[in-house]
């Protein structure tokens, strides 16, 4: 009975419904990176590099109206947007300063990019 709900859960997870990781589940890179790579209907993604670890990984896909920042050593690489057209998505440096926005859907480097190991977009708010 527990592999049934543990089973449910996750398949709710993958499909955005839920977090995996606010339910005490291991969600693996990969899974995560092939979701991103289809982004649904009404998400979003973001292409991320860790400066200290000199990797890349996938955030999202996620649709909240909310704040994301990802480290003063994490940079975001490329926007894979696919929310509800006129969504807006607003980048912001380090120091909170307006670099740009772009408009759903948008496929693509982030304001700010200056290359796969530096750029100054941070912060990003969706709405």
């Amino acid at each position: 009975m527990r592999a049934t709900r543990r089973a449910k859960l996750a398949a709710l997870a993958a499909a955005g419904v839920l977090s995996a990781a606010g339910l005490g589940l291991t969600a693996a890179s990969p899974a995560q990176a092939a979701t991103c790579d289809s982004v649904p209907s009404g998400y979003i993604c973001l292409h991320i590099h860790h400066n200290t670890t000199d990797t890349w990984t996938w955030s999202g896909p996620w649709y909240a109206c909310a704040e994301h920042y990802y480290g003063s050593t994490d940079n975001i690489t490329w926007v894979s947007d696919n929310q509800y057209s006129g969504t807006m998505t607003w980048f912001y440096d380090v120091n909170h300063n307006y670099l740009g926005s772009v408009t759903a859907p948008f496929s693509g480097r982030p304001p700010g990019y200056m290359g796969d190991s530096g750029g100054r977009a941070y912060y990003v708010q969706t709405c």
